[in-house]
């Protein structure tokens, strides 16, 4: 019933695949009247064709591009099985997979495309509503039902760019985890996976060209603050898949009465990127209720430290490890000078045993 729900709803929102459809490809979806792009925010949804008052919210449409630019369930694949059948992906989501039909539509002689379903002889068309919020919502009568198809690409307006929110060292984080492959068109731009080598440090793993296969969560280490500098090219398929990677991640965070798809965080098994207490980068114990849709999580055992901090492969195969405590005076340290130091900052140290540290 569930898959039914989504297809139905998915099936409006597909109509409009042909207005600027330049074969099979991903695309952004924009109500011409409202400047709203559409993004998908659930799996569920229904459509009552003999009334007027469908259930849509599973496609969110939002007019600020800030919020679009970078946001995974923004981005839908369209590709043509035939003269006019089409189905979409986005999100995890395959519109055909779900139902077995595909999808069509008719164009507009401006170049929009009226969006609409045929049922037990009833035509039912998509607008936005009519309102100067950011957010809107999907109905099936109003004034808005004009939608354009803009082609994503990373050399035009309409890109797709990574937002960081944690600045460290001078450098910018986020993480992700979307359902479509996609790789870094600045070299400065890194993904990196992680995997945990011991209770309280995880390895940093970067990820061969920088090509992020589907459905995988990792760490991105941007070019800058600005998305624009931190394109991406999106593929329907390509990329290595990888190994060791205990990074999990969530499509959605959805908390609509009618439509509630959230993950519970749980600080007993899950771990957020952050910056640890004493200014490492690292996974850290969150005060959160709920994981951020699109977003990657380190799964670690329960009884796991709060803190859990990433190294590189170099540090790790060179046998660097982590002194285990600022306050342990039971332990004489030496900078690679071979100086013994009284209070060790940040930075790499030998102790007296001839270990590598870092702080």
């Amino acid at each position: 019933m569930k898959k039914f729900l989504f297809l139905v709803c998915l099936s409006l929102f597909s109509q409009f695949v042909c207005a600027q459809f330049n074969g099979n490809g991903f695309y952004r979806v924009q109500n011409t009247g409202t400047k709203r792009y559409l993004t998908v925010v659930d799996h569920r949804a229904s459509v009552n064709m003999a009334t007027t008052d469908p259930d849509l919210a599973a496609i969110l449409p939002i007019r600020s591009f800030e919020r679009i630019v970078g946001n995974p369930g923004s981005v839908i694949y369209i590709y043509q099985s035939g003269t006019s059948d089409y189905s979409l992906m986005a999100q995890g989501v395959d519109s055909y997979d779900l139902m077995g039909v595909y999808l069509n539509l008719r164009k507009l002689g401006d170049g929009s495309y009226y969006a609409y379903a045929r049922a037990q002889g009833m035509i039912k068309y998509l607008y936005d509503e009519d309102s100067r919020r950011d957010e809107g919502w999907l109905m099936t009568k109003g004034v808005y039902r004009n939608w354009n198809i803009i082609p994503l690409n990373s050399s035009s307006d309409n890109y797709f760019g990574v937002l960081p929110e944690i600045e460290h060292n001078g450098s910018f984080y986020t993480t992700m985890y979307a359902a479509f492959p996609y790789k870094s068109v600045s070299s400065d731009t890194r993904m990196y996976y992680a995997e945990l080598v011991r209770r309280d440090v995880a390895v940093l793993k970067e990820i061969k060209d920088n090509f992020v296969p589907a459905a995988t969560a990792v760490i991105i280490k941007c070019s800058s603050s600005n998305a624009s500098d931190n394109r991406l090219d999106v593929f329907a398929s390509g990329g290595s898949a990888v190994t060791g990677n205990c990074l999990g991640g969530v499509y959605f965070d959805n908390d609509n009465k009618k439509h509630w798809n959230r993950l519970a965080y749980d600080p007993n098994t899950m771990r957020v990127l952050g910056v640890m207490k004493d200014g490492s980068l690292g996974f850290i114990t969150a005060d959160l209720d709920y994981l951020p849709a699109n977003k990657a999580y380190l799964k670690v055992p329960a009884g796991s430290p709060e803190e859990i901090r990433l190294i590189s492969e170099d540090d790790y195969a060179t046998g660097v490890e982590f002194v285990p405590s600022a306050d342990n005076n039971s332990l004489s340290f030496f900078d690679l000078s071979g100086r013994k130091v009284v209070n060790p900052g940040c930075g790499i140290y030998i102790s007296c045993n001839g270990k590598k540290f870092c702080r």
